[in-house]
């Protein structure tokens, strides 16, 4: 993520002694504060804790897939059926929701990317239509 420094990548958002520039009390999900021990401006490593305590927490972390490449995703009866590999292994896997999230230093295949489009108005307000035909329940973004 953003918040890891990480020499073994060849790239990372961040340098060694980066820290916040606003506060962690305006930096903080209302629904999971940061650990009190943390400094008002908290460093790259403790934003990192701080993300995988929250994904954790909420039963997210588990569900990550790092390291995989995505060889193709298709729409297969309202499910996406998801073809990945690892270690050189394919494998696949069928979903009820698809969430893309390329990474902030990597190109998104431009094909995965027209999959799902959601109109701007369904971003804007998120309830509204959201769903119904011509608004799909799904989000791909790239950085």
């Amino acid at each position: 993520g953003n918040w890891v420094f990480n020499s073994k990548t060849g790239h990372s958002s961040v340098y060694e002694n980066t820290h916040l520039i606003s506060s962690k009390s305006w930096s903080e999900y209302e629904d999971f504060p940061m650990p009190s021990d943390f400094p008002d401006y908290p460093s790259h490593f403790q934003m990192q804790q701080y993300f995988e305590s929250y994904a954790k927490s909420f039963g997210v972390y588990d569900k990550i897939k790092f390291e995989h490449s995505v060889d193709s995703v298709v729409r297969q009866d309202g499910k996406w059926l998801v073809k990945f590999s690892f270690n050189g292994v394919s494998q696949s896997e069928v979903f009820d929701v698809l969430m893309v999230s390329n990474g902030h230093h990597t190109f998104a295949d431009r094909n995965l990317q027209r999959l799902v489009r959601v109109p701007e108005q369904a971003v804007r307000r998120p309830r509204q239509g959201a769903g119904g035909p011509g608004h799909p329940r799904g989000l791909i973004g790239g950085a």
